[in-house]
């Protein structure tokens, strides 16, 4: 994978980051979450994470634990009667 595909993919990612962060301000706001629940602080550290980046495999590695964390939003906001849409990931080879 070539370097501007590498960063193409990170911003992506970041993006995609950034709507689940989006999903846990939204939860904070309305009081369901605490701003320093582990989820929020986890979503902020992949962000970060993600930035530093430098190679495909950790970014597939941050992909991976992002679908995690999205799952586990995901299934948490369904018991509160709130539903989600899924995002897209990027797929990267390995």
């Amino acid at each position: 994978m070539d370097p501007k595909e590498l960063e193409e993919l990170k911003v992506q990612v970041v993006k995609l980051l950034e709507t689940l962060q989006t999903r846990v301000d939204i939860c904070v706001n309305s009081g369901m979450l605490d701003q320093d629940s582990e989820i929020y602080n986890h979503i902020y550290d992949l962000i970060e994470d993600t930035k530093e980046i430098t190679s495909p495999a950790e970014l597939a590695e941050i992909i991976n634990k992002s679908k995690v964390v999205e799952t586990n939003i995901d299934r948490w906001l369904s018991t509160k009667g709130q539903t989600t849409v899924s995002l897209s990931w990027p797929y990267i080879e390995e």
